[in-house]
């Protein structure tokens, strides 16, 4: 593990002090640094415990939601997983790839 990242519960990091969320975010690309900070959230993992600042980090969080016109050309596998994704039709080169953020229940992320 890399000093204050530890591993997160499924697939998100955990940064245990404030200097390993900048060295991660100064390695990725700047547009990418924005993203990931909308994926981020604090959270207490132990009853009592200190908040800890908590990074999604699957594959979902590199999609964007379907909305509007747009239609999900992929789909969880089923309803408790936000990794395990297929396509629902035939995508096409250069198209975005989209999902619902509504399929999941309240409480899985």
């Amino acid at each position: 593990l890399i000093d204050g990242i530890e591993s997160g519960t499924k697939s998100d990091m955990i940064f245990t002090t404030v200097e390993a969320l900048q060295r991660y975010l100064l390695a990725l690309p700047e547009a990418m640094a924005c993203d990931v900070l909308e994926w981020s959230y604090t959270q207490k993992l132990v009853k009592g415990g200190p908040a800890v600042l908590l990074v999604a980090s699957d594959i979902s969080s590199l999609m964007n939601d379907a909305w509007g016109d747009d239609v999900a050309n992929v789909e969880p596998k089923d309803k408790t997983s936000s990794t395990l994704l297929y396509a629902n039709r035939d995508i096409g080169k250069n198209e975005e790839i989209l999902m619902s953020y509504g399929v999941f229940p309240p409480g899985l992320w």
